[in-house]
């Protein structure tokens, strides 16, 4: 141990062909110092062994004043970092997000390491060793450290981090919806998954709505998406067309519509939908792609981007664009559109003028 802590970093050795190389023990990368002249390469390892000594010094002497207001920074590692940010209060689904995160072994490869002794390129090899999810949620990390003030100055500034690379997403189609309908095994879940075709909503939200958020009266559903929640959002409510309401008319008339689906968790959900599109044939589909073809449908039959949005709970056109991208777009007969509107116009100023008739009757009969 004690030749190890007086090992010098950097080393000289030549090669047969007379040229000197340095080494760096710690990182074992070699480099040429294009000389033959021993002494000047004993001079270049020198200088070397004495930069880093003096900056490995005067970090300690940084994080010694750092400890004064912070104890816990010469033992704080990424594991204590991974805790505080998991013990946030958050969602029940959140939750088990964060918690299946911090498996990853990219991730969990980290946690040994003192969070102040952490060089960048650590964090680079755990990212390129995993997958989006080991970006996104390093990213997270990193940056809940930050807001808690337990590192002072970022490990990977905001233009060096890796970028984060998502793999191809698609809509279902309506081919690929029959084909995996056929193969459904039960009734519950052919409504679950027609609902979803009909509304776009997210598999959580679908499987937990009740009886009593329907208005047959309307002929609507009102409902609010979970994810929603902390950016107080309000409530949405999608009118039912004529297939969704029979879908509905034949779920449970009071309390919840899936009570199975909604017992178990959105892993064991998107499980299951896996095996029914591998009996069925259909590839690269998963229960978010309902999501996807409704704007896609939406997008190809001119339906309002606001609406398309509110029916999905989107908030962010960013996001509903993305979506939306890779669907056809078909602009409408520009003629149709203006009869349409023709039409509606003159069928609107009757409808004023006819209430206007009744305005005046009814004053002039106040007034007598």
């Amino acid at each position: 141990m004690q030749k190890d802590a007086n090992m010098k970093r950097y080393r000289i050795f030549k090669r047969k062909n007379g040229i000197y190389f340095l080494e760096d023990n710690k990182t074992k990368k070699q480099e040429s110092l294009r000389t033959k002249d021993p002494e000047q390469a004993e001079r270049v390892a020198f200088h070397r062994n004495e930069s880093d000594k003096i900056a490995a010094g005067h970090r300690q002497i940084g994080i010694g004043y750092l400890q004064a207001g912070d104890p816990g920074i010469r033992t704080r590692t990424w594991s204590d970092v991974a805790d505080s940010f998991c013990a946030l209060p958050v969602a029940e689904s959140t939750l088990r997000r964060k918690l299946n995160a911090m498996k990853d072994p990219a991730i969990r490869g980290l946690f040994p390491l003192l969070l102040i002794e952490t060089m960048p390129e650590q964090l680079v090899v755990a990212i390129n060793k995993g997958t989006v999810s080991t970006n996104t949620f390093l990213r997270k990390l990193h940056n809940h450290a930050k807001r808690m003030k337990w590192l002072p100055e970022e490990i990977l500034t905001r233009g060096t981090w890796p970028p984060i690379v998502y793999g191809d997403k698609r809509a279902i189609t309506r081919d690929e919806h029959e084909l995996i309908m056929k193969v459904t095994p039960t009734k519950e879940r052919r409504s679950f998954n027609e609902v979803l075709w009909q509304t776009g909503g997210s598999q959580t939200d679908i499987a937990n709505l009740t009886a009593e958020q329907i208005d047959w009266e309307e002929g609507s559903i009102r409902f609010k998406r979970i994810k929603m929640g902390k950016r107080k959002a309000g409530f949405v409510t999608l009118t039912m067309g004529p297939t969704l309401e029979a879908i509905l008319e034949e779920l449970p008339q009071t309390g919840l519509l899936f009570p199975t689906l909604a017992g178990v968790g959105e892993n064991d959900r998107a499980t299951a939908f896996a095996k029914h599109c591998e009996k069925a044939g259909v590839e690269g589909v998963t229960l978010h792609s309902y999501r996807y073809a409704v704007i896609q449908r939406a997008q190809a039959c001119g339906f309002s981007k606001r609406h398309a949005m509110a029916m999905v709970g989107q908030s962010r056109e960013q996001t509903h664009n993305l979506y939306a991208r890779g669907g056809a777009t078909v602009v409408p007969s520009l003629e149709e559109w203006e009869l349409n509107f023709q039409s509606s116009r003159e069928q609107r100023l009757k409808d004023r003028a006819i209430r206007r008739e009744k305005i005046i009757a009814l004053r002039d009969r106040m007034a007598a």
